[in-house]
């Protein structure tokens, strides 16, 4: 398995915590077969599903596509500077970052 699968594969099992796949992707909006492609090094998301799995992961896009490239994840971001990437976000992004920011709090 290449290092972005393995680094994808790691991910979905954080996120998915104890819950099931299935629980996953219903929280995602995807078919299970897509989330289990991707924990199981089978496959890796295309941009739209990119977009989503870094939203419903709390991290910008390219900040997910370099932790599948071998980076470490970023530090937590300060007030400020969470305010300062919202307001920098296009309207499209901004309703599916705050999405899945309530699926997480309504999940934990």
């Amino acid at each position: 398995m290449d290092v972005r699968k393995a680094r994808l594969s790691q991910l979905i099992t954080e996120l998915k915590g104890t819950g099931s796949l299935r629980e996953l992707a219903r929280r995602l909006d995807l078919a299970v077969g897509t989330v289990e492609n991707w924990e199981k090094g089978r496959s890796l998301p295309d941009l739209d599903n990119l977009y989503r799995l870094a939203a419903f992961a709390g991290m910008r896009p390219d900040d997910l596509v370099r932790y599948l490239d071998g980076d470490s994840l970023p530090d937590p971001y300060s007030l400020e500077q969470i305010a300062e990437r919202i307001r920098a976000m296009s309207r499209e992004d901004i309703p599916l970052i705050a999405q899945a920011f309530m699926d997480r709090l309504v999940a934990s």
